[in-house]
Formats: structure tokens, sequence, C-alpha cells
């Protein structure tokens, strides 16, 4: 009897704590290619995987019964209920692409990712306070190592067009401000991507007790190689008496912790300029930034936390 009863709570156990493997493979609607690089997510947890080039997956769940989220940009995401082991054919379609300048028939009308960061930064060189508002800007560098290969960023965000306006002061005569923005995946709804990301902005600083004004207007191009996001970029700055067109390079990537880290040099004739970065996640809704700038001769480092909504 006792024997009986040490086999019935094993097998119970077993059932409570099984999972399931789920396997497929993923096609467009409109002409049935199989899609490489679609995210694969076990709702409620970490669990990820990637389909492959041929489009197929292979992912074990956490859990007995759960949902599976599939998504990849420029397509709509779908939910599959999962509570035994299956293999799936997913199929998924391209999501509406409206004309936003009408007549031009030329600019995809762009959504805005439903999320709102609201950051707050210190400046420790120059003791300056700073504001930063945005829709996920910042967070789009906080790669999965998972997702980097279908340029899918924080969360799997679906929408295209982030912002970000930011201010800082020490509440004298010194101040900051930029807005920028980043298009993803631009002109191309299709398979072919030559580019991630565009972006564009613009920033100023004036440090009259540092004898230090800096204007910057800039356009620059971001597109995957490996795990790394690669980026160049272009564009006018002036610099007290100095004024020049310049260009720059950098890469961000993201490690198997949660933290990314991101480094780009610039050239502008008569200075460099150099920037590095380090973003962490303390919690779903809370990350952290720190940064450090140098341009010409002077040095800026700030450290900033985000605060993240969901709507």
């Amino acid at each position: 009897m006792r024997y009986n009863l040490l086999f019935i709570l094993t097998l119970f156990a077993l059932e409570t704590f099984s999972q399931r493997k789920v396997s497929g493979v993923i096609t467009d609607l409109s002409d049935g290619d199989k899609l490489p690089g679609v995210v694969i997510s076990e709702v409620e947890t970490d669990n990820v995987v990637v389909s492959g080039i041929d489009g197929k997956f292979l992912i074990t769940t956490l859990k007995d019964a759960c949902t599976l989220r599939i998504a990849y940009i420029g397509y709509a995401a779908q939910t599959v209920n999962i509570t035994q082991d299956t293999t799936l054919h997913i199929v998924l379609e391209q999501e509406e692409w409206e004309l936003a300048f009408g007549e031009f028939g030329m600019v995809p009308q762009m959504g805005l990712a439903r999320r709102l960061s609201i950051g707050a930064n210190y400046e420790a060189f120059n003791a300056m306070f700073g504001m930063a508002f945005s829709n996920g800007y910042d967070e789009l560098t906080f790669l999965r190592s998972t997702e980097v290969f279908s340029g899918v960023y924080y969360e799997s965000f679906e929408k295209r067009l982030f912002y970000k306006m930011n201010l800082q002061t020490n509440f004298h005569q010194d101040y900051s401000f930029g807005v920028h923005f980043k298009w993803r995946y631009p002109f191309a709804p299709q398979h072919f991507r030559p580019f991630s990301m565009l972006s564009a902005g613009y920033s100023q600083s004036h440090y009259p007790s540092k004898d230090f004004t800096h204007r910057d207007v800039y356009v620059s191009a971001s597109t995957i190689f490996d795990h790394t996001v690669l980026t160049v970029s272009t564009g006018y700055q002036t610099l007290n008496d100095f004024r020049n067109w310049g260009a720059s390079a950098g890469f961000y990537t993201r490690f198997k912790i949660p933290v990314s880290v991101g480094f780009t040099t610039g050239y502008y004739v008569d200075y460099l300029t150099y920037s590095t970065f380090l973003h962490g996640r303390l919690h779903r809704n809370i990350h952290y930034r720190l940064t450090y700038d140098r341009i010409d001769t002077f040095n800026f480092f700030t450290v900033g936390f985000n605060f993240i909504i969901y709507q």
C-alpha cells in the first residue's frame, strides 16, 4: 500500500512539473515563404527562442499550460495556448501600411510605441540635473541576445517611431536639451531591410561657467551584424568657435546578463568626440543608464534611471 501511494505521488509530481515541447514552422501568408528570426516567447517568463533560416523552431515551455507569443517586425503578432506537446504551423500576416502623406505616396504611417519612459539623471562633472521623456528610445538598445538576429528590440516592440526629449540644468546659467527620433525598418515592408533603423536629432548645450557651447544636428543609420548593431552617422556641429561637418561610427550589443553596452567615436575636423554607455535593468519597469561623453577636451558623465509605464 505504501509503495502504491509513493508511485501515485511520483506520477502526480511528474505531471504537475512537466514541460511541453512545441515545434513548428512559421511562414508568410502572402507568399508562403519561411520566416527566419521570428521571436517565440512564453508569456510571463524569460523563455524565448528564434526561428531558424528555414522558419522552424523548437521551444520547451517552463509551464505545463502556457501561452506562446509569436512576433516579427512588420507582421501582426499571434498568441497560441499550449496544454500538450504539439507541432504548429504559424502563418503570419503583414501589417497594414497606410500612406501618411497622401499625394506623395512615399512614407508609410508610423505608429508610436505604447510605452512611456520617464527618466531622471545627474551629470557629475558639471553638477547638472536632468529629466527625459520618451516612448522607449533608450530601451531600444537593451537587446535580447536571442532577438538581435531579427532586429526585435526590448520585449518585442511592434511600433516603428520612437522619440526622446531631454533637458538638463544646474538651475543657474548652464543648460542643455535635445530632441531625438528613431524610425525602425524604414522603407521596408518586405523582407529586404538594408537598415534596421534611421535616426535624426538635434541637441544643444550652453555652459557659460565652463566656456562651452555646443550644437549638433545629425542623421544616422543602423544595421545588424551578427550579435551587434552597427551605426554610422553624419552631421553638423558647432563647438564654441568651431563649425564643422563630420561623421561618427559605433556599435552596441547586449550580453547574456541583462546589460547592454555601446561605444561611438566621431571626427569633426578640429576635434574628436567619444561616447560610451552601459544600460541595465533593475526591474521590468526600472532601468539604469551610465553614459560617458567627451567632446574635444570637455567631459561628461551621466547617471540616469528610467521608469517605464506600459499603456
